[in-house]
């Protein structure tokens, strides 16, 4: 696990690593081939080195790395996919309650999965932020048009009949939902279901993995995007696929202990990746990008709701009313523009 992780006044990256047994620093040099994968830690992930000790640093010594291992998901992975023609839309991030949802755009999106050429999406999967919320951000009462949690749910459940009844749908929470903020986030409780039990929708945890057509889903609303694009250099909210290719190279959605992520004490590490998602859907940044990472497909599907004022305040400009189409059996991603 790293412990530090820091660049000397020479260039050099020097890692302290710790284990059950202890502590020892590690040094990557500058001109090393790998040196700008090292650049791309962060404190708490779990990595392996290999290398050659070196007593002159004093006490122990210090390990001059030769090769840095993540975790990773490796390149050859084979997806699974679905034996037949079915589909499934990919959205998150509504926000059902603010002055800027945008109903109309959401409506013209539940028309499109009515017609023809809705036909194949059997499926659809919603990402977190099912409502706005109460007190998610400062001044965000003078945002609301709706201005009880519980109203804010009603309204929602309502915008969901708007979806043909015999879709398939499957929700989990996000941060701006009224759940614990801690991850991991367990499923919307039992009052929250029966508000939205019209549809009667599949309700799970955040993060979860539901298979859909036999294909394996990695569900995530995408809170720890933040910390990756704040950190990582090359990440930013403009290209919110690549920061999700990060958490899959460290097998971790949240690999930083103690940062802007809040993360529940459990008696073991729910966000850990065990298994590789066929894909891996999140949301939450209000930015629509995909891409494809060692042939696992990675979603970010934008929002319903237009810029609100503290959105302006730190110049995110949201991307609205894109709805990611993904062929299950092929993994062929097409996208509909809604707003």
């Amino acid at each position: 696990m790293v412990a530090d992780v820091h660049t000397t006044s020479g260039g050099h990256l020097r890692l302290v690593l710790e284990d059950t047994s202890g502590t020892f620093p590690c040094l990557v040099l500058k001109d090393r081939q790998f040196a700008e994968q090292a650049r791309e830690l962060l404190c708490d992930e779990v990595i392996a080195v290999e290398g050659t000790i070196s007593n002159d640093g004093g006490d122990d010594g210090i390990l001059f790395v030769d090769a840095l291992y993540f975790p990773d998901v490796p390149r050859t992975y084979s997806p699974s996919t679905a034996d037949r023609h079915v589909q499934a839309a990919l959205i998150s991030d509504l926000h059902v309650g603010s002055e800027e949802f945008l109903a109309e755009a959401w409506s013209r999106f539940t028309d499109w999965l009515h017609s023809p050429d809705a036909e194949a999406v059997e499926y659809l999967l919603i990402a977190g932020d099912m409502v706005e919320g109460i007190g998610v951000y400062p001044d965000q009462d003078e945002e609301l048009e709706i201005e009880d949690i519980y109203d804010q749910y009603r309204q929602f459940s309502e915008h969901l009949k708007e979806v043909p009844g015999d879709m398939n749908i499957v929700m989990i929470p996000g941060n701006h939902d009224a759940v614990r903020l801690a991850e991991p986030q367990p499923a919307f409780d039992e009052e929250l279901r029966d508000i939205m039990a019209a549809h009667d929708a599949t309700i799970s945890a955040n993060p979860s993995t539901v298979t859909v057509e036999g294909v394996s889903i990695l569900m995530y609303h995408g809170v720890s995007l933040d910390e990756i694009i704040a950190e990582l250099p090359d990440a930013s909210y403009d290209r919110p696929a690549a920061a999700m290719a990060h958490l899959l190279k460290k097998r971790h959605l949240a690999p930083q202990y103690g940062g802007m992520t809040r993360i529940a004490p459990e008696d073991r590490d729910h966000l850990v990746v065990d298994e590789v998602p066929d894909i891996f859907h999140a949301g939450h940044v209000h930015k629509f990008g995909y891409g494809s990472y060692h042939n696992v497909l990675t979603v970010n599907s934008s929002c319903w709701q237009a810029q609100t004022s503290f959105q302006e305040s730190v110049n995110l400009e949201p991307d609205v009313g894109y709805a990611p189409i993904v062929d299950l059996q092929t993994l062929n991603l097409t996208y509909g523009e809604f707003a």
